[in-house]
């Protein structure tokens, strides 16, 4: 996947090459997402349980999800699909895990995350179904920094864990909203992310 990423980004830019030089403040912008994370604890839960013997009681896999970033495209002409180079800071909140053991909860643990993004995004227009209606897909690489905390009795322990994560998705996008599904690997838990966003273009700002 990484390789390909690679392979991509190269295409793009040398595609690029004999265009007009790329104007961040034309071809740049800005973007904002707001939504949900599930952290898919299920089958961590269950391995869990087993090891200590204990019982999987409540997995509250669902907690907000946030990203702002920059982006820009990268052959804004093309009447087809066009490519754009996203960077952008995520933060995923907080899942948890309950486990039952003896009439009383034995432990529990939440985790969350914030991640750094490189993706390559493509731009399908879709007029022909909808006006400024656009599918978006994506594939990038995600440096992550994850915290566990581990409560047993009254006592409580953390941990800390930086990773590098394959990251791909899709949605739409209608004008300046979008609306996607984007999927983190390599993670323990693999998440799953669902955001509603807002593209802000810089060349929109009037002088």
């Amino acid at each position: 996947m990484r390789n390909l990423l690679i392979f991509l980004l190269i295409y793009c830019f040398s595609f690029n090459v004999e265009a007009e030089t790329l104007d961040f403040k034309n071809n740049g912008y800005l973007l904002v997402g707001a939504g949900m994370v599930d952290w898919n604890l299920e089958d961590n839960s269950t391995d869990v349980a087993r090891v200590l013997g204990i019982t999987a009681q409540n997995d509250d896999e669902s907690a907000p999800a946030l990203k702002v970033g920059l982006g820009i495209e990268l052959n804004p002409m093309s009447p087809s699909v066009i490519f754009a180079l996203e960077t952008y800071f995520q933060y995923l909140g907080e899942g948890k895990m309950e486990f039952y053991n003896g009439g009383k909860y034995a432990t529990s643990g939440k985790i969350d995350a914030y991640l750094y993004h490189l993706d390559l995004v493509g731009k399908v227009p879709l007029n022909q179904i909808y006006e400024d209606l656009s599918l978006i897909t994506r594939v990038g690489y995600a440096r992550s920094q994850s915290s566990v905390t581990v409560k047993f009795g009254n006592s409580s322990t953390d941990g800390y864990s930086n990773s590098n994560e394959v990251t791909y998705g899709a949605g739409f996008e209608i004008k300046n909203f979008r609306l996607e599904y984007q999927q983190l690997n390599d993670m323990s838990s693999d998440p799953r992310i669902y955001t509603l966003g807002y593209v802000f273009r810089f060349n929109e700002i009037k002088e």
